[in-house]
């Protein structure tokens, strides 16, 4: 997935730019009355497996929760439903693809920024572009030292590079940002501390349209835990110097953003913004909403009709 959105979110008292389903089989919610005529069109459907061992009511659960993805997605008279210990799912006039995302799981995480520098091909250190500890003369900020070959190494201008690094939330990261300026994009690469917010805290996220720039955006509600952590860590880097100030925002272990912190940020509430299509904007919306209760692997996609 290409990444190419900003953040603003909003304190209190600062702006600060960080920025039914009918059952196919099995059990599945029941179809409510008034429900217009199925339109025509090839019926694509997809199964699933649970990637570990799971009850009827977990998967069940998870059924539901994709009830719910399909209709923010505007999937065209979806069908879920929970038999053999698999789940079905259908839609008319869609491709594989979009039930692909509709049981996709993005992981969103927070963390905050140790060093950052231009990604550029890696090349052994010389007299004129010294090196100390996998840091040249154009970094910002201090590369821990169990960091400092990963991140000597990384070139983020090379695409088979640019993938999900992070080892465990716990543990410290390097990563990939693409940053847009006025003469194009450039890649930079990014020394990450341990997941500070862990995106299992949103416990709300719709797409809209921001009304002053018309772009669409992803409004993030956090919950009372990730709420605190969120106020807890922007008061604390607020007070540091660049880029020690900065809080990277990474989906699927890319950076989306890395914004400079002014003050604490209260009211546990994000927005995400930038260049979304109304498409991406639904598709991140829906699987930042709500983490499946049990997670899934593809077992096989037909169309029919």
């Amino acid at each position: 997935m290409r990444l190419r959105y900003g953040f603003l979110l909003s304190g209190a008292a600062v702006a600060v730019l960080l920025t039914a389903c009918t059952s196919e089989g099995g059990t599945a919610a029941s179809t409510p009355t008034g429900v217009p005529p199925v339109p025509d069109g090839p019926r694509t459907s997809a199964a699933y497996t649970p990637k570990r061992a799971a009850t009827e009511a977990e998967l069940t659960e998870t059924a539901e929760q994709l009830r719910k993805r399909a209709t923010v997605l505007g999937l065209t008279a979806p069908m879920i439903g929970v038999s053999g210990g698999r789940i079905t799912v259908s839609a008319v006039n869609s491709t594989p693809d979009e039930l692909a995302a509709l049981t996709a799981q993005s992981e969103l995480n927070f963390r905050p920024v140790l060093a950052i520098a231009p990604s550029t091909p890696s090349t052994p250190s010389t007299p004129s572009t010294p090196s100390t500890g996998g840091t040249t003369a154009t970094t910002e900020g201090a590369v821990p030292a169990g960091l400092a070959e990963a991140f000597r190494a990384l070139d983020c201008t090379a695409m088979e590079q640019r993938t999900d690094r992070q080892t465990a939330p716990t543990a410290e990261a390097v990563a990939c940002s693409r940053t847009m300026v006025t003469t194009g994009n450039y890649w930079e690469k990014l020394a990450l501390g341990p997941v500070a917010v862990d995106g299992k805290n949103v416990k709300k996220a719709e797409s809209s349209v921001d009304p002053l720039t018309g772009k669409w955006q992803i409004l993030l509600t956090f919950d009372d835990a990730g709420a605190q952590a969120f106020a807890n860590v922007t008061a604390r880097l607020a007070t540091n110097p660049v880029p020690n100030n900065q809080f990277a925002i990474l989906v699927d272990g890319l950076v989306v953003s890395h914004p400079a912190v002014l003050s604490a940020i209260i009211g546990g509430s994000a927005v995400i913004s930038g260049s979304f299509t109304q498409d991406e904007a639904r598709r991140l919306a829906a699987q930042l909403a709500d983490h499946l209760t049990v997670g899934l692997t593809p077992a096989g996609t037909t169309t029919s009709g």
